[in-house]
């Protein structure tokens, strides 16, 4: 189930959530420490927060946005969620790289999609982006390189490493 751009909204997540019961949650957009952000009438709306985290408990949730690994995700392992893959502070990327960084951003999210473990999937992300920060770096683009190696450290796994995710998915963006 894609849910994208102003299909985003809450209400349209919590059915789905409800309707298609998936094994994996997949967040394309902005977050923040207890929010992973969703969009109506092109505003931002909350889509997953601490109040309804607990509609996907025993699920794996990975998501590629700003802190929410920081807060809601910790708080989404103590509702019963498997296992977390998101990011702890900031997610950041430079327009001029926007194809090597979406690769790195994306890696754990293809290893989950094949069925992989959610340690496999991180240990992917992490890979991808030290291969993204070396490839940079011997390009002589520090400036990029240096945000690579933040993304990568900011890359975090909550939970259990050995859960993996047959279908169905749910990805909001």
């Amino acid at each position: 189930t894609d849910l994208g751009a102003n299909n985003a909204t809450r209400t349209k997540i919590e059915a789905a959530l409800k309707d298609v019961k998936p094994h994996l949650i997949i967040h394309y957009d902005h977050g923040s420490s207890f929010t992973l952000w969703g969009q109506s009438s092109n505003a931002l709306e909350a889509g997953l927060d601490d109040n309804n985290i607990a509609l996907v408990s025993e699920r794996m949730v990975s998501t590629v946005s700003c802190q929410s690994a920081n807060g809601l995700g910790p708080f989404a392992i103590t509702q019963g969620v498997i296992s977390y893959v998101g990011y702890t502070e900031n997610h950041i990327f430079w327009t001029h790289k926007t194809a090597e960084f979406g690769v790195a951003s994306n890696a754990a999210n293809f290893v989950l999609l094949e069925g992989g473990s959610a340690q496999e999937a991180f240990d992917a992300g992490w890979a991808a982006y030290d291969a993204l920060y070396h490839d940079l770096l011997t390009a002589g683009d520090l400036t990029a390189a240096a945000t690579a190696l933040h993304d990568r450290d900011c890359l975090a796994l909550l939970g259990s490493g050995v859960s993996n995710a047959p279908p169905p998915c749910v990805c909001s963006h």
